[in-house]
């Protein structure tokens, strides 16, 4: 009676596949064929450990990564209460960043950062990342200096695409940062509650401001955004302070902000009043304010500024 043992090398690695990366290593345990099979190029392109996984773990499976490695999820210890632990440190970092210097999407699931033993930044991570994924994660932020992405954004030269989940660390200056990134075209936030400005960051935040005016006064090409800040209780007051950024938004979402309101979304549609517009002005596509302050007037007026946009709320929705 033939065993899995008797397929071929090529179809027991199409098997193991399938398994996320919590199991593969287990394979190696069990003898050494499978061990030997373990270093399939192909079992290492897209790398997902999916449940909490140690830090010992993550070191021994970057002996079968390398330029093959396309995609790296990591998953910690805050999905489960009971062990709040860090699996990160600086130096895997550091060997991630050398031996997948391809990488293009890196994703950080539920992780807990101890400034002890990492030294989280963005310098850390390979430079040719496509995109970055933070979901839950905690991350030790001085709130009165360091801003998370306001440091080293240029390194991930590549970065087209940013999510962040459940992150109350962040700011309204990393946001401005991430805006001032051209090369970044897609930012989605969600569920992250901390978009105030600091007595300390003024200061930087009006030296961004600066470099948009003057990017808008060359008359360069506006490089397109779409911009999600999904209950991130952003207010009209933020809204006013984010309009260097909005100039290159032509997709926006702002679903469940309960404090915008008409005089937000105003703000935010002031581009295309009173003549306002240029040539290489860009068009808003979407602009989703579901589920926030805007009553039905301000609903009503903006739908009949923008007729070609595809407009979302409470009580109007209209397509292209």
């Amino acid at each position: 009676m033939k065993t899995l043992l008797d397929l071929p090398d090529e179809l027991l690695v199409k098997i193991v596949s399938y398994l996320n990366h919590d199991l593969l290593l287990q394979l190696k345990e069990l003898n050494s064929r499978f061990e030997r099979l373990l270093t399939n190029k192909s079992l290492w392109k897209n790398v997902c450990f999916s449940k909490p996984v140690t830090l010992k773990v993550l070191k021994s499976s970057l002996k079968y990564m390398g330029s093959h490695t396309k995609y790296f999820r990591i998953t910690g210890f805050l999905k489960e209460r009971k062990i709040l632990k860090c699996n990160l440190s600086g130096a895997l970092l550091s060997d991630i960043k050398i031996k997948c210097p391809t990488l293009q999407h890196f994703s950080l699931h539920h992780i807990l950062v101890e400034s002890k033993m990492c030294d989280f930044s963005l310098a850390s991570f390979p430079g040719n990342l496509l995109s970055l994924d933070i979901n839950h994660c905690e991350i030790p932020v001085n709130q009165s200096s360091d801003k998370f992405f306001s440091k080293n954004m240029s390194k991930l030269r590549s970065l087209r695409e940013l999510y962040l989940t459940n992150c109350n660390w962040l700011s309204i200056l990393d946001l401005v940062t991430c805006s001032d990134i051209l090369n970044i075209v897609i930012i989605r936030f969600s569920n992250c509650s901390n978009f105030t400005v600091a007595n300390d960051d003024w200061g930087l935040l009006h030296h961004k401001t600066s470099r948009f005016r003057r990017r808008k006064s060359s008359k360069c090409e506006y490089v397109p955004l779409d911009l999600t800040l999904d209950n991130c209780r952003i207010t009209d007051s933020i809204v006013a302070q984010l309009g260097c950024v909005l100039i290159r938004v032509n997709r926006l979402c702002l679903a469940n902000n309960t404090s915008v309101t008409n005089r937000g979304l105003r703000m935010i549609t002031s581009r295309w009043r009173d003549g306002n517009q240029d040539s290489k002005m860009l068009k808003l596509e979407y602009l989703n304010v579901s589920r926030t302050g805007v009553d039905s007037e301000g609903a009503e007026e903006t739908r009949m500024l923008l007729p070609l946009c595809d407009f979302v709320a409470d009580h109007i929705s209209s397509s292209r």
